[in-house]
Order: structure tokens, then C-alpha cells, then sequence
């Protein structure tokens, strides 16, 4: 598909987890129930706790996976 992506560049340092405020982000979700704010960014240990398996490889993969409009969704930012 494209814009094929060549490089993802990791997130600024100044971007901290919404959950916790002590991690850099390494995800962001839309619509999480159980997230402070949307887009919500979250730590690598907070998106384990917080996503499902399901949730997680969809971030892994890279985005959104065939998801209704107004469904959640969760990009990796690493």
C-alpha cells in the first residue's frame, strides 16, 4: 500500500505515557475505555496491561486491522 513506509523514526524523549508519566510512549490508542484521554500514548507496560493480544499485534503490525469506523485503534510508535 502506500505511502510505503521507509523509516519510523522513534517518538521524541519528551513523550511520556498518559497512564503512568514515567516511560517514554511506545503506542498510541483512540478510544480506549480504559484510557485517561483519546489518543491516549502508552508505555510498553502500560499497553500490555491495558491492550488485549489481539489489540497488541494489530499495534505491532502497524495500525488499524479492518476495524469499524468508531472503533478503537492502536499504532505503534516503535
Amino acid at each position: 500500500a502506500y505511502p510505503r513506509v521507509l523509516y519510523r523514526a522513534p517518538p521524541p524523549p519528551s513523550w511520556k505515557c498518559g497512564v503512568c508519566g514515567k516511560r517514554r510512549a511506545a503506542a498510541v490508542v483512540s478510544q480506549h475505555p480504559a484510557a485517561p484521554e483519546a489518543p491516549c500514548l502508552l508505555c510498553a507496560r502500560c499497553a500490555e496491561l491495558l491492550l488485549t493480544p489481539g489489540e497488541r499485534a494489530a499495534a505491532e503490525a502497524g495500525g488499524e486491522r479492518g476495524r469499524a469506523a468508531g472503533a478503537q485503534r492502536v499504532y505503534s510508535l516503535v
